[in-house]
């Protein structure tokens, strides 16, 4: 999105980009960049930033090695899976990988790959539920 077609978002909608909400006494924080935003060092500055005390990652892109693996290729960011690993936050949903699915519990973080679509862009997955 980009904060492309965000103004008519309903009041109980958020678009996080580089930042945070809090929501039932939990701090939610979005970065929506994804892959290109690597070549430009966008991201990596934005994953430096993310607070320590988040207890909701929302990410586009997968941490390292988690949830990420696509056609014989790890896609995620080595950074932003350490960053996850210092910051421990509760959960860290992200997607961008359609075929890796699903969610893995970690020592301090449950990793949830939300996507709902395939690579063909179908509606294959169901969404998960958590609670806060």
């Amino acid at each position: 999105l980009y904060e492309a077609n965000i103004d008519g978002l309903p009041e109980n909608c958020f678009y996080l980009c580089n930042s945070s909400v809090m929501i039932e006494g939990a701090k939610f924080y979005g970065l929506p960049m994804f892959m290109e935003d690597t070549m430009s060092g966008k991201f990596d500055e934005s994953i430096r930033n993310i607070p320590s005390d988040t207890d909701i990652l929302v990410t586009h892109q997968p941490p390292y090695g988690v949830l990420d693996f696509s056609e014989n290729i790890h896609y995620g960011d080595h950074l932003l899976l350490q960053t996850v690993l210092d910051t421990r936050p509760r959960y860290h949903l992200f997607g961008h990988i359609h075929d890796a699915y699903g969610v893995e519990k970690g020592k301090s973080t449950i990793f949830s790959n939300a996507s709902l679509l395939d690579e063909e862009y179908r509606l294959m997955n169901k969404p998960f539920v958590f609670e806060l």
